[in-house]
């Protein structure tokens, strides 16, 4: 039997099913066939019908749609139709038809007759539930229409649904007098796959248990028997039903097409046209000149060779001829991103602009003949012109849409969504989701098993954000077009257009290319930035300073870092930057070793001689996809494919495909004559290459050495149970242990400062589930348990266990190193008093004034009389009080510099005076030899991770443990290098202009151009974009209208008047917010106080309202200034005390932005921009005070490093 599934348009708002599920269910039950009636979406139909041919249950393919009786008013009632596809024709017609619907979507996508009329060929149609025809006040009317259009194809359904208004529905229109001529059907809606999903699907639509959103809790796929005992009962024969099933189950054959290339048709010889621009492009970049040109030929012939076998003529042809034209109309287009950069072909016909053979990339990442994939080839364009670019290609070939994305749930949002239906604490699901990688990291539960279930189903749809669809005819033919919020998009992802064959082009906008735009014709030049010299000095001079500002992918302080310490020359140099700088080589400690390496602190070796032209350039460390490529080749002996296809592997991180392909890298290898030492060490630098990182994982027994608790031990099993499993902490008696966990975190442990061990945060603990465990034992009997690949620190750098030897030094916690106390660093000596001092001739203690004043005080305090001076506690015969000295120097011992406090604020204020605490000087670093490493078994790993930068904990016994764009994105960023180094001021303005929007990076442009000699001047009413220019005094810009908020898109005219009255004059009927933007930013000359209030007079459209009269409101020209320009020309500290600010540790800054964050653990925290009269900083403060800083207004910070310790508003000055 057949039975009709229907799920909503979008899955999480109406059902809970995934398609292998409801297919697998279906072959189960024994079902021939299933079909899939989305609710106005054709979104599923293509994965539906791989996953039932997969599975061997035949599909239909159909769709539930909204039928209107007037199509041209909004405001009618819809009645759901079901359309199923007889063939390929009815496929295709079901796809037109659910076009139209979205067409004329108004809350629902909607049909009427005439479409109806116009596409029916084909297709099967049934009146569907009890939402559908049957219950419109016209019945008869349309199922006449609809018979006389479908015939013997048109069908009604009836229902297994048990309540009241489906059995009622049912006892109906099962009789044979009404419609005599129309067969009855029974079908069955299903929501959800099993029955014991109910909860599961209420749960996930966030239904109470109670709810009666649903009628019945029966909308589960059931046997064929279970429906014709569900009809016995209303004593319904169901079977002549049943056989009208069986029948459009034979009428329903739909052949989706797979394969070909459904591409436009550029020209008639696409080859003959890719050779033509070849020749073009040989005598234009001069290769003939070159002294290895015969290696630019071979290589290109080559490649001829295999785009023609692969059948890319054509497609090179259409991204030419697209290319070609943003040339034409001076459109600026990128350098080439993605693996069409290593096609030589491609670099000559102007397709890329990087040389691949220059930078040694490898043609068969993007063309492989072992593996037949579509072409694809990604262009960058120019943000504000992607549009044309966009209708240019759709006035070619005609059938241009953007394209659908398909997004599901993934972990962390299944976790969250799933503790939410369970009714979890917030605060909990938010302590949960932090700690966790994958669902697979929680422990066994209810929460667990739900999030699991939940993971993986459709959430939303989305929009491409650069991927557009080419058809050559009628996109119906393959996908329909459907409504995706104020887009049409053809409704299927890309990757099942691409296997119907169709062509999809990933145009993105790319900011930068505007502002190298800008920057020419600021400067007025005229270069082509492929030919910009790729060893500019000038350029090379800014980049070693660090002065990265703008510059494209290399801005952020980590870049910078490894471009200053790179000693940057070229752009080869800045292309290894740009790899480096990703999260994999950073993680790693990739990064330390090659820059230690290019600076000579450290041995370059080949253990593999093979390796060495390789890894040459770039020091003996694997940056690039391309020379993994080339090793696979030549050290284990793939062909060209193979190791292509290794390299997709590794592109696409998943650590079960890769296990084995590294096994094949490693036994291929040894079988060519290399060690099984050599492969396994040279394939554990492909897997941090790739970033995949295995944890480095401690046994559950490890315990981590810790300050706090007196510095007990605590299990690092225990520790992750106690602050993961609130029921566990409280079985086991760790219950204030797990709110301290909630409330501070894990506390802290020891890590590796200069040389010493010195108290560090432990940000987080991960459960990493079992793995082989070694134990390693020191000759002084301290032994950690751990996997090969954990870390430790030695005398020789960080290396894994897998690494270490019998006899190796391994770092151990020593002694505490002691504190020498100066008794006088915390103040001069001033002492003044007449007294002898300690050590000098006739002192004597009872004539020392602190001892006089702490024995009067002591009986005082007995009496009730004198309490702590600074918590006012008094004295209860169990609390210990002290004598102070007030400004920290023990030898000065006035009267006046004594004060009687309890020993707990004795404490605090000794700290607070900089007094270290206990341990804080840190413990000595012992050097101890490993006496044996051994195997114990599985067990239950961990791992931790400390507060950056110091990776480094003392555990047990005390064991110190660790725990292709590159090529065209380097070019770019040498790019925008060369066009700061050489024009500044056309750079700077361009900078400005692409960000005058965001006010906090607008302020850090204006601040790094001011400080680097460019002068920043007010708006000017002529200039709607940022202005730059050169005069006597040097370079200058002049900020645009653009700059000022909620002026930048007013029309302004250009002759508009200079002075304020007479600008008034002509534009009174201006927007009020315009006009008083104007004068905040400085634009007219005179009091603005008296201008802003001339406005709100002027804006008065009463009679009554007077004559003008100023009166002086105390309004501030800086603070006003900086709220619309995001920074000021005047002080704003002017006005402000900032006496408590020592530019050392604490400083005044006005607030230009506030991010509030969540820390991994939950925590409170935001990163705050500020500004001060020469830089803007990036700040980050740990606690929710953050809320109470205000953006615009001028704080005193105490401020170490980049984390605010402490703030207050600073002060205005007293008359």
């Amino acid at each position: 039997m057949l039975i009709y599934i229907v799920i909503a348009i979008i899955p999480y708002t109406d059902a809970f099913c995934k398609i292998p599920d409801l297919v697998s269910r279906a072959k189960e039950l024994g079902y021939p066939a299933l079909a899939l009636t989305d609710h106005g979406t054709v979104t599923g139909l293509i994965d539906f019908y791989k996953e039932c041919r997969k599975q061997g249950v035949k599909p239909i393919l159909g769709c539930e749609m909204y039928f209107t009786n007037e199509i041209t008013i909004n405001d009618t009632p819809t009645y759901h139709m079901l359309f199923l596809a007889k063939d390929i024709t009815g496929y295709r017609n079901l796809m037109k038809l659910d076009t139209y619907a979205h067409q004329h979507f108004y809350r629902k996508p909607r049909i009427g007759i005439e479409a109806i009329k116009e596409y029916h060929e084909g297709l099967i149609c049934t009146t569907a539930c009890i939402a559908g025809p049957l219950s419109a006040d016209n019945a008869d009317e349309i199922v006449g229409n609809l018979h006389r259009i479908f015939g013997d194809d048109l069908y009604i359904e009836l229902q297994p649904h048990d309540f009241a208004k489906q059995i009622s529905y049912n006892e109906k229109w099962v009789k044979d007098d009404i419609y005599p001529d129309i067969q009855r059907i029974v079908t069955l809606d299903s929501h959800y796959v099993t029955k014991e999903d109910v909860e599961l699907h209420k749960m996930w639509l966030n239904l109470a248990p109670d709810s009666q959103y649903y009628d019945s809790n029966d909308y589960h796929l059931r046997t064929e028997q279970e429906i014709i005992e569900w009809f016995d009962v209303y004593g319904i024969d169901s079977s002549t039903m049943i056989q009208a099933v069986n029948e459009i189950v034979d009428k329903c054959n739909v052949e989706i097409e797979f394969g070909g290339q459904n591409y436009p048709v550029f020209c008639d010889d696409p080859e003959r046209y890719v050779r033509a621009r070849c020749n073009e492009g040989y005598k234009e970049r001069g290769i003939s000149k070159y002294p290895d040109k015969k290696r630019y030929i071979d290589q290109i012939q080559y490649e001829l060779s295999v785009l023609k076998q692969l059948d890319y003529m054509n497609y090179f042809c259409i991204i030419d001829d697209m290319l070609k034209w943003c040339r034409d109309n001076h459109i600026p287009t990128g350098l080439g991103r993605g693996s069409v950069v290593g096609s030589c072909v491609s670099w000559i016909m102007g397709i890329t602009q990087i040389d691949p053979i220059k930078f040694n990339l490898v043609f068969e990442r993007f063309a492989n003949p072992e593996r037949v994939t579509p072409a694809d080839c990604d262009s960058d364009v120019s943000t504000p012109c992607r549009g044309m670019v966009i209708d240019y290609i759709k006035e070619k070939y005609g059938n241009v849409y953007q394209v659908r994305t398909i997004n599901v749930i993934q972990d962390k949002s299944a976790v969250q969504r799933a503790g939410q239906s369970l009714g979890i604490e917030p605060k909990e699901i938010i302590n949960m989701s932090k700690n966790i990688n994958s669902v697979d990291d929680m422990k066994a539960g209810k929460w667990k098993d739900l999030a699991l279930k939940f993971k993986g189903h459709i959430i939303s749809y989305g929009c491409h954000a650069s991927a557009i669809l080419v058809a050559p005819k009628d996109v119906c033919t393959w996908t329909a077009v459907e409504k995706q919020g104020d887009n049409m998009v053809v409704c299927h992802d890309f990757h099942q257009l691409e296997e119907q064959g169709l062509l999809k082009l990933d145009i993105l906008g790319l900011e930068t290319l505007d502002i190298i735009e800008q920057t020419k014709h600021r400067a007025g030049i005229d270069i082509n930035i492929a030919d910009i010299p790729v060893d500019d000095l000038a350029t090379a001079s800014i980049l070693r300073k660090g002065d990265t500002t703008g510059c494209f992918q290399i801005e952020s302080g980590v870049m910078t870092h490894i471009v200053t310490q790179m000693n940057v020359k070229n752009v080869e140099d800045l292309s290894t930057v740009v790899a480096l700088g990703r999260p994999g080589p950073l993680d790693s400690g990739m990064v330390d070793h090659f820059l230690a390496r290019r600076n000579g602190k450290e041995k370059v070796t080949y253990d593999i001689p093979e390796l060495e032209p390789i890894l040459k350039d770039t020091e003996g460390v694997i940056i690039y996809q391309e020379q993994i490529m080339q090793i696979a080749r030549i050290v284990c002996g793939y062909s060209l494919g193979e190791a292509d296809n290794l390299r997709r592997i590794i592109g696409r991180k998943v650590i079960e495909e890769m296990q084995p392909v590294i096994d094949d890298m490693i036994n291929r290898g040894m079988k060519n004559g290399h060690t099984e030492k050599q492969m396994k060490d040279l394939t554990d630098n492909i897997v941090t290459f790739a970033s995949y990182g295995f944890n480095h994982c401690l046994s559950s027994n490890t315990v981590i050495f810790r300050n706090r608790n007196g510095n007990k031990p605590m299990n690092i099993e225990e520790m992750y149970m106690t602050m993961n499993d609130k029921n566990w902490a409280y079985k086991n008696g760790h219950q204030n242990l797990y709110a301290k966990y909630q409330r501070y975190g894990y506390g802290y442990g020891l890590s590796i400062v200069d040389g010493k061990l010195h108290k560090n945060k432990i940000v987080n603990i991960f459960y990493s589930g079992k793995n082989y465990v070694y134990r390693v034992t020191t000759n002084r009997g301290k032994v950690v348990d751990c996997t090969l690949n954990h870390k430790f620190p030695t005398p020789n750098g960080i290396k894994p266990l897998k690494d270490l030897h019998a006899g190796d030094l391994i770092y151990t916690k020593g002694k505490r190193v002691k504190i020498k106390y100066d008794y006088s660093m915390y103040g001069e000596n001033g002492s003044d008093d007449n007294f002898p001092h300690k050590g000098e001739r006739g002192f004597q203690k009872k004539d020392n004034p602190s001892w006089v004043l702490y024995n009067r005080e002591r009986h005082l305090a007995i009496e009730g009389k004198a309490p702590c001076k600074v918590c006012g506690r008094k004295y209860d015969g169990r609390t210990r009080f002290e004598m102070h000295h007030v400004d920290g120097d023990r030898t000065n011992n006035t009267v006046y510099n004594l004060a009687w406090v309890c020993a707990s604020c004795h404490k605090k204020a000794h700290y607070a005076m900089g007094r270290k605490k206990a341990g804080d000087n840190g413990y000595c670093l012992m050097e101890e030899s490993i006496v044996s490493i051994e195997l114990i078994g599985m067990d239950n790993v961990y791992d931790i991770e400390m507060k950056d930068p110091y990776h480094t904990v003392v555990v047990n016994d005390g064991i110190v443990v660790s725990n292709s764009h590159s090529a065209a994105y380097g070019m770019t960023a040498w790019v925008t290098a060369y066009f700061k180094a050489h024009y500044p001021g056309a750079f700077v303005a361009s900078l400005m202009d692409s960000n005058c929007k965001d006010k906090p990076k607008l302020a850090g442009y204006i601040t790094y151009a001011m400080n680097n000699g460019i002068r920043i001047l007010p708006p000017q009413l002529r200039h709607k974009n940022c202005y730059s220019g050169y005069d006597e005094d040097g370079s200058y810009i002049i900020l645009g209208m653009n700059c000022i908020a909620g002026v930048g898109s007013a029309q302004i005219p250009n002759d508009s008047p200079t002075n304020f009255l007479e600008f008034m004059e002509h534009n009174v009927s201006m927007n009020k917010k315009v006009l008083e933007g104007l004068v905040r930013a400085g634009v007219f000359q005179g009091n603005r106080d008296e201008m802003i209030q001339y406005i709100s007079w002027a804006k008065d459209k009463r009679k009554s309202k007077g004559e003008f009269k100023y009166i002086p409101t105390g309004y501030n020209n800086a603070e006003e200034e900086s709220k619309v320009l995001g920074v000021s020309f005047e002080d704003i500290f002017e006005p402000y005390d900032t006496s408590l600010a020592n530019n050392v540790t604490t400083f005044c800054y006005e607030v230009l932005d506030v991010k509030g964050r969540k820390t991994k653990t939950g925590k409170p925290m935001a990163f705050i921009k500020v500004r001060d009269n020469k830089q803007v900083r990036d700040l980050v403060i740990f606690s929710d005070k953050y809320k109470e800083i205000k953006k615009h207004e001028v704080y005193t910070m105490r401020v170490i490093q980049t984390q605010i310790k402490d703030f207050a508003k600073t002060r205005k000055k007293t008359a």
